[in-house]
């Protein structure tokens, strides 16, 4: 734990020692020897995110950290590879820093694009499509109230759930067949005194009234404006007048109701409103095929691409360089940049210039499996270990602490 904080756990073990003795025997601990590794993940980590950044190098195949560098320039990983001849493999971010220094430092090796990072950049291009061609306005039909008793805010009644209605009418047919109360509660793995509950209650459907609201004074009064035709911010202001003190939000939710109410006793056809699909909606309709769209997506999407006919294309190519990424086909990577190049969707030819520019290392991680996943672990712990010491150690210790594994 090192510190304070180890201190104090020195004390309730009872061993007698102050923070600065912990961490100078911290500082003297020896680091493991630098390993000589085949198989390298590199990345980069945050001592203040945005402002300044350090390297983390991983062994894969020993799936430990072996190196922690202060900065993220290439110069600085260069010297670390030079280092290091013996690399083969190095998997790395879509980065061109990285890139650049694994040119530099270390030519004999085979470049990785981490698979991960390749689909956050599909889900990158597929956000600009979206900002693009924004959703349609879609109708849907709005739930109709139900008949019933009144719903004005201090007489409004409600029933029963459907579920306890069932369960209640179930567990009477059990009882009326000659099933006693213990062997109904285990046939439904419910307590006895549940049984009891139902057995004992009215079958009737009961209501109790639900408590008065800020509006409950003022029903009158709002029934009188309505019918007068007032709108909603009139009706508040005669509201304030008279002393409410809710908010708009509360009046409009119940004006919204009343309104719904009286439209659908006096109309047959069912109450249509306007929404507007969220753009998680959107993006699902781009990169999930159309076989498996509900009958809702194939009308959002009908209506999507009624006028954008390039939307058809970008889903196809979206679908595809994700389909051939999560299948690691390397084979279909060329086909698929000379279609995507001559696409008539420009962001889709711009994430094409960006694939072939690392188009090597895009194919090795379709063909190798190696990928950045535990480097991104090790990133994890090390972060765990900056708020253990609330972010106040130097470089040194943090060092020392997350190649020690300690």
């Amino acid at each position: 734990m090192g510190g304070e904080a180890g201190a104090r756990l020195c004390q309730r073990l009872g061993l007698s020692v102050s923070p600065d003795t912990l961490l100078r025997l911290l500082y003297g601990m020896s680091v493991p020897p630098d390993s000589h590794p085949r198989i390298i993940g590199i990345d980069d980590w945050a001592y203040r995110k945005g402002h300044r950044y350090g390297t983390i190098i991983c062994d894969l195949e020993c799936r430990q950290p072996v190196a922690l560098l202060p900065d993220r320039a290439v110069d600085t990983v260069v010297a670390w590879l030079r280092q290091h001849p013996e690399i083969q493999v190095i998997a790395r971010d879509r980065a061109g820093s990285y890139a650049e220094a694994a040119r530099q430092g270390c030519p004999q090796a085979l470049q990785v694009a981490d698979r991960w990072h390749l689909l956050h950049n599909l889900s990158d291009l597929v956000k600009r499509l979206l900002d693009r061609c924004p959703a349609p306005v879609l109708e849907t039909d709005a739930p109709a109230a139900t008949e019933g008793p009144d719903m004005s805010p201090s007489t409004v009644f409600r029933e029963p759930t459907a579920r306890k209605r069932e369960m209640a009418e179930h567990i009477r047919r059990l009882s009326q067949e000659g099933l006693g109360k213990r062997a109904i509660a285990r046939a439904l793995s419910i307590s006895r005194n549940t049984v009891r509950k139902y057995l004992q209650a009215d079958p009737r459907p009961y209501s109790r009234p639900r408590r008065s609201t800020l509006l409950s004074p003022y029903e009158a009064d709002i029934e009188a404006l309505l019918a007068e035709g007032k709108k909603g911010p009139f009706i508040l202001q005669r509201l304030r007048e008279k002393g409410y003190r809710g908010s708009r939000s509360t009046l409009s939710a119940y004006l919204a109701r009343v309104r719904r109410e009286r439209y659908s006793k006096h109309h047959d056809s069912p109450v249509r409103v306007q929404r507007r699909p969220g753009r998680r909606e959107m993006a699902r309709l781009l990169r999930q095929p159309e076989d498996a769209y509900t009958d809702e997506q194939r009308r959002m999407w009908t209506a999507w691409a009624q006028d954008q006919p390039w939307l058809a294309e970008a889903r196809e190519l979206i679908q595809s360089f994700e389909a051939m990424v999560r299948r690691r086909e390397a084979d279909r990577l060329v086909a698929w940049l000379k279609q995507a190049e001559h696409s008539s969707v420009a962001e889709i030819r711009s994430f094409a210039r960006s694939i072939r520019q690392d188009v090597e290392a895009v194919e090795q991680a379709l063909r190798l499996p190696w990928s950045n996943g535990q480097v991104e672990g090790q990133i994890h712990r090390l972060k765990m270990l900056k708020r253990q010491m609330y972010g106040r150690a130097g470089f040194d210790l943090l060092r020392i602490r997350v190649l020690a594994r300690i």
